[in-house]
């Protein structure tokens, strides 16, 4: 009965020892798993910021051309002599009609 008990002791320690390599591994995952997530957290922030200085970049360029294009408009209008600055009036004005019947 003593190497019963004996046998029965060792088996509950080996399951015991299962038991915590088990769970050893699941916390080693669990950590791996957090560790991947925070990994990606980051990437999409990086990715973001990216997007974001991308889209300032951008609308600073659009905001130079638009002022190029003005700036072009008006030393145009100031190159021809009674021109207003509105593109419409700085347009040639169509030639009268002719005073001939079709």
């Amino acid at each position: 009965q003593q190497q019963q008990q004996h046998q029965h002791q060792h088996q509950q320690q080996r399951e015991q020892h299962e038991r915590e390599q088990r769970a050893l591994a699941e916390q080693q995952r669990v950590a791996e798993a957090e560790r991947l997530f925070e990994l990606e957290k980051q990437e999409a922030m990086r990715l973001e910021q990216q997007r974001q200085q991308m889209q300032r970049e951008h609308e600073q360029q659009h905001r130079e051309a638009q002022a190029a294009a003005a700036a072009a408009a008006a030393a145009a209008a100031a190159a021809v002599p009674g021109a207003e600055e509105d593109s419409e009036a700085a347009a040639p004005a169509p030639p009268p009609a002719a005073g001939g019947t079709w």
